[in-house]
C-alpha cells in the first residue's frame, strides 16, 4: 500500500485519491462503488475520511448524485495529470520488460569489439531496433573499473582479469594465443622454436598495461626468458597489420586473425612451449539485476557460447 503525506502532514494511502478521483469521474457513490469493486459505505467512508483529513468538503451532494465543490475540483484537476504520469510511467516500465524500448550499456576491450562482440551487437539491433546500445571501448581494466562504480552493465574482456572481487565472470569464447610471422620475414623460423629463440628477433606486441601484454610477460618470465619489446602497439589489429609488414614476430591470439593466417599473409611459429589457453570473459556485477534489455543480450551472448 502506497502512502503519501499532505502538507498537514497527515499520511494517506492513494487508494484514498483513487476513490475520490472515480467517484467525481461517475458522479455517484454507487457508480464508483460498481467501478472499484467496493460497498458504497466503503465508498462513501473513504471520501469522508479524506475530507476530514484535508479539512474540507470536496463533494456537494445533490439529487442525481454528487457535484464537485471549489476544492474538489482543484484536487480532481491535478489528481487527473497524477494519474495520467502513473499510468504512463506504467505503460513505460512495461514496454520495457517486452523490449520496445530500453538501453544498455556496454564496455569492451578494443579487439573483443572487432572480433566478438560487433557479431553479436548485429544480430540484436537487427531483432530489436528500438533498443539503444551503448559500448564503451576501454582497455579490460577500464571496463572493470566501470562496471563497479556502475557506469556500463555488462563488460567485455581478455581474461585473465585481476580485480574480481564482486564481479561475476563467464568465460564466452575460448582463445589461443600464438606467435607469428610474414612468411618472407626470416627462412630461420621453419621447424619448432623455444621461447629463447624467438627472444633473439624484433618482436610485436601490446602495449603495457593491458591484458594481453601482462598475459605475454607471464609467459615469458615463467620460461625465464628476457626479451626487448621492439614494438609496442595500442591496438591487437596493429600488432597482426605489423607483423604482415614484417617488421617482426608478433604475440597474437589465432582467432583474431584466422583470416590472415588462412590466406598465408601470416604463417604460425611452432613453439616448443606450450602457450595456455585463455578466453573472452562477459563480466557483470554480483547480485545486481540487469535491465530487461542487458538481460536479453547477456542471454544472448550465452546461447552463443556453444556455438565457439
Amino acid at each position: 500500500m502506497l502512502f503519501i503525506m499532505c502538507i498537514s502532514g497527515v499520511y494517506m494511502t492513494l487508494d484514498s485519491y483513487k476513490v475520490f478521483f472515480t467517484v467525481a469521474k461517475e458522479g455517484q457513490f454507487s457508480k464508483a462503488a460498481t467501478v472499484l469493486y467496493l460497498s458504497q459505505p466503503a465508498v462513501s467512508q473513504s471520501v469522508k475520511q479524506l475530507e476530514g483529513q484535508l479539512g474540507c468538503v470536496l463533494f456537494n451532494r445533490t439529487a442525481k448524485g454528487v457535484e464537485l465543490t471549489y476544492e474538489g475540483d482543484l484536487l480532481f484537476g491535478h489528481l487527473k495529470k497524477a494519474f495520467e504520469h502513473i499510468e504512463a510511467a506504467e505503460l513505460a516500465v512495461i514496454a520495457a520488460k517486452n523490449l520496445e524500448v530500453g538501453e544498455i550499456k556496454i564496455g569492451a576491450s578494443d579487439s573483443v569489439c572487432s572480433h566478438y562482440l560487433l557479431d553479436h551487437l548485429q544480430t540484436f539491433k537487427d531483432k530489436f531496433p528500438e533498443i539503444k546500445v551503448h559500448v564503451y571501448n576501454k582497455t579490460s581494466s577500464e571496463v572493470r573499473s566501470m562496471l563497479k562504480s556502475g557506469e556500463v552493465e555488462i563488460g567485455f574482456v581478455n581474461m585473465p582479469l585481476d580485480g574480481q572481487d564482486g564481479l561475476e565472470v563467464i568465460d564466452v569464447m575460448p582463445l589461443q594465443d600464438c606467435f607469428v610471422h610474414h612468411p618472407e620475414f626470416s627462412s630461420d623460423l621453419k621447424g619448432e622454436k623455444d621461447l629463447s629463440q624467438l627472444a633473439g628477433y624484433p618482436l610485436v606486441v601490446l602495449e603495457k598495461g593491458t591484458n594481453m601484454r601482462r598475459f605475454f610477460d607471464s609467459i615469458m618470465h615463467g620460461h625465464q626468458v628476457d626479451y626487448t619489446a621492439d614494438y609496442e602497439l595500442g591496438s591487437a589489429d596493429l600488432v597482426v597489420k605489423f607483423a604482415i609488414k614484417k617488421f617482426g614476430i608478433a604475440f597474437v591470439t589465432r582467432e583474431f586473425c584466422e583470416s590472415e593466417i588462412a590466406s598465408g599473409a601470416l604463417d604460425i611459429i611452432r613453439l616448443k612451449e606450450e602457450i595456455p589457453k585463455r578466453s573472452i570473459g562477459m563480466v557483470t556485477v554480483k547480485g545486481k539485476k540487469l535491465s530487461s534489455a542487458a538481460k536479453e543480450f547477456y542471454q544472448q551472448c550465452l546461447d552463443g557460447k556453444a556455438k565457439h
